[in-house]
């Protein structure tokens, strides 16, 4: 990736036409972009390109370069709920995408994240693993969870997530909506058949992680499941 962006910019080429090979297999075969020191690139909508399938054979400089924007666009659709450019960008990434930081979460994270509830359904609907963790473990069925996303929470569990991914402390998505009081999530969850007994690697079982954090009636509401 560096190699491609140093190529580009050591001939501070301000504006290009990329072709785009038939691996990538997109409609209107070329794309404006701006080389800045930003990495630029004019918006896909704008020309209206339509992605199918990526192959696994060896994509030239340009593809790479495309890619390279595709992926870096299409996270920043997914963190802002732009479904147009999530719905275009999506068949071209081939679920390789992840944000170049401490998490690499992926698109479908960040859009579970801040609750961009048709971001989620475009990315599902577009073939990306909705099990696919970041670096601590953390499915976006835990983001939505641990924020109280309840509609990103159904929409995940609708498409058959799994209720118990652990993360790095062992912590399901019940742990983490207990832990922040979300009783509408925490119900949802025990309803699809979440585990109330589980503990996470300091032994606490979400009951205990809501009466920690003085979620009180989370802690009772999920007692009486036990007690009952």
């Amino acid at each position: 990736m560096i190699v491609v962006r140093d190529i580009k910019n050591k001939f501070h080429i301000p504006c290009c036409h990329i072709n785009i090979p038939s691996p990538c297999r997109i409609s209107h075969a070329w794309l404006q972009c701006f080389v800045t020191p930003s990495y630029q690139m004019a918006s896909a909508k704008r020309h209206k390109i339509k992605c199918l399938s990526l192959s696994n054979t060896q994509h030239s400089l340009d593809t790479i370069w495309f890619l390279l924007q595709a992926c870096r666009y299409l996270i920043v659709a997914a963190k802002s709920g732009d479904v147009n450019t999530a719905k275009i960008l999506v068949k071209c990434t081939n679920d390789n995408c992840s944000i170049d930081d401490a998490t690499s979460s992926t698109p479908l994270i960040l859009a579970a994240d801040n609750a961009h509830v048709d971001v989620v359904r475009v990315l599902l609907e577009g073939g990306v693993n909705a099990e696919r963790d970041n670096t601590f473990q953390w499915t976006a069925l835990h983001y939505a969870a641990y924020y109280g996303h309840l509609d990103v929470c159904r929409l995940l569990l609708d498409w058959g997530v799994n209720l118990g991914p652990l993360n790095t402390w062992k912590d399901t998505p019940l742990h983490l909506a207990a832990w922040r009081g979300h009783l509408s999530v925490v119900k949802l969850l025990v309803e699809r058949g979440a585990d109330v007994r589980l503990k996470n690697d300091q032994g606490q079982t979400a009951s205990d992680m809501a009466r920690i954090e003085g979620y009180g009636g989370v802690a009772e509401w999920l007692d009486s499941l036990s007690s009952g």
